[in-house]
């Protein structure tokens, strides 16, 4: 069962020879938990854009950054700007 697409999604893949492209997308982006280079690089940035999707399916993308290179800290699986903006209603 893929956690990143829904069964109309396949029976696009199904119809489109793509299942297999997809599901490859799926293994190397998707990610329980930001770690290795991935922290590494998102730590060495001054900002990055947080994409996330609620159980509904409804998208927000919001900035997160400060003013100084390297000022992003990964913390467990979270991430987490050192310099929160935006409205704050966004859960990082």
């Amino acid at each position: 069962m893929s956690s990143l697409f829904n069964e109309d999604h396949r029976k696009l893949q199904d119809r489109f020879d793509s299942r297999r492209l997809a599901d490859r997308l799926e293994q190397t982006t998707v990610f329980a938990q930001v770690r290795g280079r991935n922290k590494r690089f998102i730590e060495s940035r001054d900002m990055f854009f947080l994409a996330t999707v609620d159980g509904n399916g409804r998208p927000t993308v919001s900035y997160k950054g400060g003013l100084l290179q390297g000022r992003c800290t990964i913390l467990n699986v979270a991430v987490k700007p050192s310099r929160p903006t935006g409205s704050g209603r966004q859960q990082c």
